[in-house]
């Protein structure tokens, strides 16, 4: 047989305690039909509004420290970003920029020609110029192609084109002689070189 014993609102069975959901489903349904009531809320704001003003005032103060403090992070992050980027973005000198003319200028000159040793010396000046330019730019990497790999896309909106009229300078270089090339071939690539050095006025 099995006892109950009630002792407010608990109850033992056999010796085992446990709660009486009912009973505290009820209460909760007193409480929210009483916070209906305009006056009940008026008391239990006055009696307890020393602590609601506290724990606002300080959750008000925590949510301000947070803000502040990732403002703070973002005008650092900012800052280091103009840092960066500002490395990346070459600044040319007059005396600097004026070289880089006159070397384009022996480049467009290797064109004008017939041979296919001039046009060959063409792509690899102008592959010299881009290898300089990457080093101004302060992209990392011993060669050429490893600064180029490590440029972000975004930032080198012409790193195809490089890439492009790079690889034909390799076979050119690998290949030496053996690499037959057509007027119309040269001026593509050397095209691809003039996109890439226009875009950070490097000629």
């Amino acid at each position: 047989m099995v006892c109950y014993y009630s002792y407010d609102n608990m109850y033992i069975m056999n010796g085992v305690d446990f709660l009486n959901i009912q009973y505290l489903f009820y209460q909760i349904y007193v409480l929210a039909n009483n916070f209906q009531d305009i006056s009940f809320r008026t008391t239990i704001m006055n009696e307890h509004w020393p602590v609601w003003a506290m724990t606002s005032f300080v959750i008000s103060l925590f949510l301000s420290a947070i803000i502040i403090y990732y403002n703070n992070k973002i005008k650092e992050v900012q800052l280091m970003e103009g840092q960066v980027f500002g490395t990346i973005i070459p600044k040319i000198l007059a005396d600097e920029l004026s070289a880089g003319n006159e070397r384009w200028m022996r480049v467009l000159k290797h064109l004008e020609t017939e041979s296919q040793a001039e046009w060959r010396s063409a792509i690899l000046e102008a592959d010299i110029i881009l290898d300089e330019m990457t080093r101004k730019m302060s992209y990392h990497g011993e060669t050429l192609g490893e600064r180029l790999k490590s440029v972000e896309k975004s930032d080198f909106l012409t790193i195809n084109q490089a890439w492009e009229a790079h690889k034909v300078r390799n076979m050119i270089a690998h290949d030496g002689a053996d690499y037959i090339l057509t007027k119309r071939e040269v001026k593509r690539v050397i095209d691809l070189y003039r996109q890439v050095f226009e875009e950070f006025n490097f000629i």
